[in-house]
């Protein structure tokens, strides 16, 4: 019943609604999460923010920010913008996120414009042994959506638009055994526009 349930559809509400029933905790979240603004979501993460330079990022995502930055003429060629940083947000937010979605984790849908610099979305997936219906997939919202699974040591690269929201499904698998872990940021470029719908 699970793995039809999380394989039939792509949006994260409607898989609760069916498969899981209502709750009145849950019908009040609903209607929370419709009248909010901007993304929700739920997962467990360790955060950096510009360069991971604080003190409390861990050596390792500091490390690896330190690799990213390193050569910003070679991820230019996946953008559509000569790119001039790496996870460079405004001053107290974090950018850079390693992360681990557990049982009940989700992103609801969301297009990654916070800021109009962003030009690049970059997500490594270092998951092993999972199952697509173990849930966690990473969904492009688009006429026809496109699921991504996690995988260990796969590279998801992506142009943030206005066009293209995206969201991660309900994690479904219970226990440690399996993991969904990713490190996820985007890189910056100076002369990007905002794409705004000609609806808006």
């Amino acid at each position: 019943m699970v793995g039809s349930c999380a394989s039939s559809t792509h949006w994260h509400l409607a898989w609760r609604s069916r498969c899981m029933g209502s709750s009145g905790r849950w019908d009040k979240w609903q209607r929370l999460l419709h009248q909010s603004k901007g993304v929700q979501y739920s997962r467990h993460a360790l955060m950096c923010g510009s360069g991971g330079v604080e003190p409390s990022c861990p050596p390792m995502l500091g490390a690896f920010h330190e690799v990213l930055a390193g050569d910003l003429g070679f991820w230019s060629q996946f953008s559509d913008s000569d790119l001039v940083a790496w996870s460079v947000e405004r001053p107290g937010t974090a950018s850079v996120h390693a992360t681990w979605y557990r049982s009940g984790d989700f992103g609801s849908p969301h297009n990654d414009l916070e800021t109009g610099q962003r030009a690049l979305a970059f997500v490594l997936y270092l998951t092993k042994d999972w199952n697509a219906s173990f849930g966690g997939s990473f969904f492009h919202l688009q006429a026809s959506p496109e699921e991504y699974e996690p995988g260990f040591n796969v590279l998801h690269l992506f142009r943030p638009s206005v066009w293209l929201p995206h969201m991660i499904s309900t994690v479904l698998h219970e226990g440690d055994d399996r993991r969904r872990l990713a490190v996820s940021g985007w890189f910056h470029a100076a002369n990007r526009t905002m794409q705004i719908p000609f609806d808006a």
